[in-house]
This record gives structure tokens, sequence and C-alpha cells, in this order.
């Protein structure tokens, strides 16, 4: 099952809002305890890059995230092999998620894509920061 929350880019259920609010715990938990793996984000940035690595480890894949260059790398993607002939699709599903589940935190970072790759088990997600003027 991909996720029956998926409506486009939204997502939403009471069982996806508690997932993002216990990923969003234990992320302030970690930081607090283990300061050294704070980041270059902070606030509602950090919290919503807690939810979206918490969504992507839930869904098979092993997120390796650069706060820096705003990126979040899936090589090699869990799906590639398996669902090879339903790779772009697929892929549009786990973008939608990620959108959704950013927008369903609250903040100012957003999926931009997947970057082009001639690998098709090369995944890596771009992010941007919105400015704080700008409107949905």
């Amino acid at each position: 099952v991909l996720c029956r929350a998926v409506d486009g880019d939204q997502v939403s259920s009471d069982e996806h809002r508690r997932k993002v609010q216990a990923a969003i715990s234990r992320g302030e938990l970690m930081r607090k305890v283990m300061p050294e793996t704070a980041g270059a984000l902070t606030g509602e940035s950090q919290h919503q890059l807690d939810a979206l690595v918490e969504q992507l480890l839930d869904g098979g894949f092993d997120p390796v995230v650069d706060e820096d260059d705003l990126t979040v790398e899936l090589t090699p993607c869990a799906h590639a092999e398996s669902q090879a002939g339903h790779r772009n699709k697929l892929c549009e599903v786990h973008l939608g998620l990620m959108r959704g589940t950013l927008r369903e935190v609250g903040g100012p970072l957003e999926v931009v894509g997947m970057r082009p790759s001639c690998d098709p088990r090369e995944c890596v997600i771009q992010l941007m920061r919105r400015r704080p003027d700008t409107t949905e």
C-alpha cells in the first residue's frame, strides 16, 4: 500500500499527523541528548527534516541529508530494481508524499524535485527554502 492519504501533493490523516509529531519529538530529544547531531537548520526547517527523514525511513529508504546543499540522497533507490517498469510513477508518488509531509509540518522548506541522472538507481532530492513573503 503506497498511502491512502495521498491526494496530489496533500498528505493528511490523524495517523500521519501523529507520526509527524512523534518524529519532531524524537528529533528534538536526539539533539538535546546528542548536541553534536544538530545541523545547520533550526526551528521549522529542522522539524520538517525530522518528519521527512522518518517518512523516508518508513518507506524503506536510507536518506542522507546535506543541510548546506538542501539535498536528500536516497541512493541507491530502495525501489529501483523491483519497480523498474513503474519508476516514473513511483517517483511521482514519493515526491508527492515528501511535498505533503513538508507542507503538513509547516515551514520554509519545499521539494523542488529529483536531480536528473542517467543511473536509475541514483536519487537525489533537491529542497529549497521559500522566502518568508512567498505565499502558496
